[in-house]
């Protein structure tokens, strides 16, 4: 489910008026306006009768020294805007806040006391909105072969190739940092740092529960847990089910209404069958049981996607190598995926690949377009802040690669952060909104 936590900030005054002399509310002033300003004409004259007392009849007569009335008996308060308070405007007679500004207090002086004019109704609303903050478990493959294989993780040929782990570690850094608040992030390795090289099920030691449970400001910890950047060797076979499991088996019991998903990132298709009779069943023969773990996960409303990195495109040989024989290791992680509900497959062969498509699932878990729950039909003044960066008028169009923010949907509300601008929600984990349709001439 969303959730929203939102703060309303609307100012509300009792603002006495310039009628007469006399102070009365708001309420009072628009409520019983003719009223009161037959009253006071009377008051003016010195002729209280009943016919001068009326809005709606005869006319008061005056005195040369006395205000002239008019023929309704109301004495206007002002003729220009220096006959009125400071900050105050003189409209058709009436000293007035003018439209969109927050009026004086009733604890100033009567000269700087004015209504509310009622062509001015509107209102202000400074609000904070939280973006959700999922539960997401990281699975980091740490087989032996993530340190076997390297890679040209940054396309240039001036720069050593490093191990398919150090392209890892840098991408989930990278999701974790600038994710800030918006995620509760846990992590499963894959397989645990008990497994080993041995040719059996050693190979496949997988810990649960997991190493790291999902909590808001995890990052340290995770990063803490991971086996280092540059390590030199890891080790063990690639039990993608056994990982998986203790990751659902987490999230659900967590118990927090938030959204649960699962980041899937591995080099290779899955073995350590669970119930293999021996080694080579074990660990040369896909585990095909693991495509309705994930099924099963998303019709619990845990989704599972799942990121490669140098995945092979072409059947793997028939060798003695811990590795799935016989299949097509991305077809599988392809299907995977699919049951898995979330975005298709990715299989990335660099660090740019990789980080874009850690991004996509970030954007999947954090979207940047949201509703804000007003009237944008109406002509108004919005302004998005975030982190105390003020984001300026609306981007006209769609985003490309501007900075700041659009509207998406008026008739439903919404807008859309664009560029730094949704990199800096997902880091601060709220927008502030303020909206105002207190505009001159409204």
């Amino acid at each position: 489910m969303t959730l929203r936590s939102v703060w309303l900030f609307a100012p509300l005054f009792v603002l006495p008026a310039c009628t007469g002399g006399d102070q009365v509310s708001v309420s009072e002033t628009l409520g019983t306006a003719g009223e009161t300003a037959g009253e006071t004409a009377g008051e003016t004259t010195g002729e209280a009768t009943e016919t001068s007392v009326s809005a709606s009849s005869t006319s008061a007569s005056s005195s040369t020294d006395e205000p002239t009335t008019t023929t309704t008996g109301w004495t206007p308060d002002c003729v220009e805007d220096d006959d009125c308070g400071e900050g105050l405007v003189c409209d058709a007679g009436y000293c007035e806040i003018p439209c969109g500004v927050v009026g004086p207090t009733p604890s100033h002086s009567s000269a700087g006391l004015g209504t509310v004019s009622p062509r001015c109704q509107c209102y202000e609303h400074t609000f904070e909105i939280d973006v959700v903050t999922p539960n997401l478990v990281i699975i980091a493959d740490k087989s032996q072969s993530m340190t076997s294989q390297l890679l040209d993780h940054d396309l240039d040929p001036n720069t050593p190739d490093v191990s398919r782990w150090f392209t890892l570690f840098n991408a989930v850094e990278s999701l974790l940092y600038n994710s800030g608040q918006s995620l509760r992030p846990g992590l499963s390795l894959l397989p645990g740092k008990a497994a080993t090289n041995e040719y059996d099920d050693s190979a496949c030691a997988t810990k649960s529960p997991i190493e790291v449970n999902v909590a808001p400001a995890n990052e340290l910890t995770i990063l803490a847990t991971l086996p280092a950047k540059s390590a030199p060797e890891l080790a063990g076979a690639t039990p993608t089910r056994a990982a998986l499991s203790a990751a659902i088996d987490h999230l659900s019991g967590v118990n927090d209404d938030l959204p649960q998903a699962i980041l899937l990132i591995t080099d290779g298709a899955p073995n350590c069958t669970p119930d293999a009779v021996d080694e080579a069943t074990r660990l040369e023969a896909l585990d095909a049981g693991v495509v309705q773990v994930v099924a099963d996960a998303k019709a619990a409303g845990i989704t599972t996607y799942v990121v490669g990195l140098e995945v092979a495109d072409e059947p793997a040989p028939v060798v003695v190598d811990a590795e799935p024989d016989g299949i097509t290791p991305s077809e599988v992680l392809a299907e995977l995926a699919l049951a898995g509900g979330g975005h298709p497959f990715v299989n990335a062969h660099d660090g740019f690949e990789l980080n874009s498509a850690m991004d996509a699932v970030a954007a999947a878990l954090i979207p940047c377009t949201m509703a804000v729950g007003l009237d944008l039909a109406q002509p108004h003044a919005l302004t998005v802040t975030i982190d105390n960066n003020d984001y300026g008028p609306a981007i006209d169009g769609p985003c490309g690669d501007a900075d700041g923010w659009r509207y998406a949907d008026v008739e439903a509300g919404e807008v859309e952060l664009c560029g730094q601008a949704c990199v800096d929600l997902r880091f601060a984990g709220a927008v502030e909104v303020d909206y105002d349709n207190c505009l001159d001439g409204a």
